[in-house]
Order: structure tokens, then sequence, then C-alpha cells
């Protein structure tokens, strides 16, 4: 039992640490220097499947852009659709032939599978060096590619940003919300110490020269998701440094997924990717997930009776200093603070959903379209 205590206490003490580190990453990405001169060149690359109740959406958000017509394009992989998707590219396409182009990508290369084998298509039409990411079923914020300009400085090759979750239930989206505010929180703090933990292909931006200096996907093509996270771990040894956009302008929305199968599928392949993870983040996941066990254990021996509530509370206050400290000053610098609220329903939701999607990630399997 003593010994149990000790190891709960130091892991409690190593997690709150984590985040304080992190906090520090936080700082030195706000502290940033920003680019300042004319707009760069931007290609926004962007694969759609299916998409036709998404698509146009997506393409108004994108040419109401503030930012200049000419220093920028819209580049879109038609990845095998069946419905509308193609009609509603081609019309816009001619309206706005100088902004908007697309490909049709007609089959799989066995190299290059889903989203990786339509994303490789628009790149190699892309005009631009600097190629900017997201998803179908988003509206970017009209400030968008101007904040993804101004993180663009000259030693600066990797970008992430915010993207938050659009749900029917407010209730569940602000719980949602929180959650994914604490994965865009530690992609930010960990940018700032130019060690990335994770990012999300909704919100990013990295250079073509060393997408081609990497030969593009190749050696992760075959993996089914990864397009985001698993090629920044590859482009990593080159990149020189990163920068995160912070701030409410240049968020990236998204539609969530409101089916329960759909959930459970892209939850289980978000923690399917970490047998692909460097070892410093495989490693960091394995204490998480250890010391979540613990407290899980912990926290059945309280209820038992078996554990002191004095020793039980303070690995649970320890705990969730370092969360709060990080998590409020994260909320702030994106202007979402109302998120907190939801604090005490997440830290107990989240210990079992890590757990369970961390197992389920590992030795189950998933369906994706």
């Amino acid at each position: 039992m003593i010994t149990l205590t000790v190891i709960s206490y130091v892991l409690s003490i190593s997690y709150a640490v984590f985040y304080l580190v992190l906090l520090y990453g936080l700082v030195k990405i706000v502290t940033k220097k920003r680019y300042s001169g004319e707009p760069q060149k931007l290609s926004v690359i962007i694969a759609a499947r299916n998409e036709e109740d998404n698509i146009e959406s997506l393409l108004q958000a994108l040419i109401s852009q503030n930012y200049s017509n000419e220093s920028y394009e819209v580049v879109i992989a038609n990845d095998r659709s069946t419905d509308t998707t193609a009609t509603i590219l081609e019309e816009y396409s001619i309206k706005y032939p100088e902004l908007v182009r697309y490909v049709t990508v007609e089959s799989q290369k066995p190299n290059l599978i889903g989203k990786k084998n339509a994303l490789t298509e628009a790149i190699a039409i892309s005009k631009h060096d600097i190629l900017v990411f997201t998803d179908a079923d988003c509206t970017p914020d009209s400030e968008w590619l101007s904040e993804m300009n101004k993180a663009f400085t000259g030693d600066v090759d990797f970008v992430g940003g915010y993207s938050p979750l659009i749900l029917d239930n407010k209730f569940n989206q602000n719980i949602k919300n929180l959650e994914r505010a604490f994965f865009f929180g530690i992609s930010a703090g960990s940018f700032g110490l130019n060690l990335p933990l994770t990012v999300t292909g909704r919100n990013m931006a990295y250079r073509k020269s060393l997408f081609e200096k990497v030969n593009g996907y190749s050696g992760i093509g075959t993996i089914r998701s990864g397009d985001d996270d698993l090629m920044m771990f590859k482009l990593a040894p080159y990149i020189r440094n990163y920068s995160y956009l912070l701030g409410e302008e240049g968020i990236v929305p998204s539609k969530d997924r409101s089916a329960i199968n759909d959930q459970v599928n892209l939850e289980t392949r978000r923690y399917s990717k970490l047998r692909y993870h460097p070892r410093y983040l495989q490693v960091t996941s394995g204490l998480v997930f250890l010391f979540f066990i613990l407290l899980l254990i912990d926290t059945i021996l309280f209820a038992l009776g078996v554990m002191d509530f004095d020793v039980w509370f303070r690995i649970i206050i320890i705990k969730s200093i370092g969360e709060l400290l990080f998590i409020t000053n994260y909320l702030k610098l994106i202007g979402r603070t109302g998120l907190i609220k939801t604090y005490p329903i997440l830290g107990i939701y989240y210990v079992i959903h890590f757990l369970w999607f961390g197992l389920k990630g590992t030795f189950g399997n998933y369906k994706w379209k």
C-alpha cells in the first residue's frame, strides 16, 4: 500500500510538471516574432470524398478570406466521390478560375491509401511553397490565412492551429471542446518547445519543399490515418522552427460526427497511431496511461475505505493544479474561457476515455471512409 501511494504521488507530481513545462512552451509561442511583410504565397490543400453537404460552406469560407486573392489558391482533390461533390467543385472552378482548382482522383496507389493519396494529388498541382491544410467539413475563420501568413517567419517550417467542434447539443459541445482544447494546448506548448507531440490536419501548414525532401508520404502511405501527426514526425528532422496560431482569429471550426459508431471509430483511429509515434511520445503516453490506471485504483481503494481520504485527495489536487494552470491560460489565449465550467465532468470522464481508447486503439480495429 505504501509503495502504491508513493508511485501515485510521483506520477501525479510528474504529470503536473509535464503541464507546467508545456505552459512554458505556450509562453514561448506567444512571444515569437510575427511576419509583417508582403502577403506570402499560400496553397490551401483539401481532400474531399462525398462531401456534398459540406464542400460549399468550405469554399465560401475560403473565397471570403481577408487575404489578397493574388496571394493564395485553393486546391481540392475530389477523392472518388459518388455524390455531387464533383459538380460543386466544377461550378466553383469555373466561377473562380484564378482561385479554385481541383483534381479528380480515380483510384488509389498501392503505397498510398485513402486521404494521403488524395492529398498527394492536390499537392502535386499546387503552385506555392507554403501548404495550408484543412478538411472539407470545416469553415475557417475569415482571418485564417492572414494569421497563417503572420506565423510563417523566415525560419518557421511548420504551423498548427485551433479547431473547435460544432455539435447540436451545446452541453456535449462544451465538454468535447474542453477535451479537444487540452489536445490543442498540448500541441501548441510542445511546438513552443520545438518538441512536437501532436497536431491536427484541420488547421495545419508546412513547406512543400520539406514535403518533397522526405518524398511525401512514402513509408507511412499504407497507414490508414496520420496525414497530419505522422507526417509532422516524418518532417521533424528537417523542421527548423514551429509556430502556432493563438488568439481568437484564425480558428477552423469543424462539424463533429454525431453517430456513436462514427465517434467510436474516430477516437479508436486517433489512439491507434501511437505505435507509429516517436519513442519519447510513446514513453510519455505510457506514463500517463500508468498514472490514470493508478488513479482509478486509488479511487476504488478510497471508496472501499482502504486508502485515506487525505492521500487520495492530495493526488487529485496535484493532478488538477497542473491541468488547470495550463488549460486556463490556453483558454484565455483562444478566447474560450467559458469552457472551463465543464472541467469537473471532464476530469472524471477523460480518465476512463483515455484508458478505454488507449487499449482499443492499440489492440482493436476501426472503420473509416
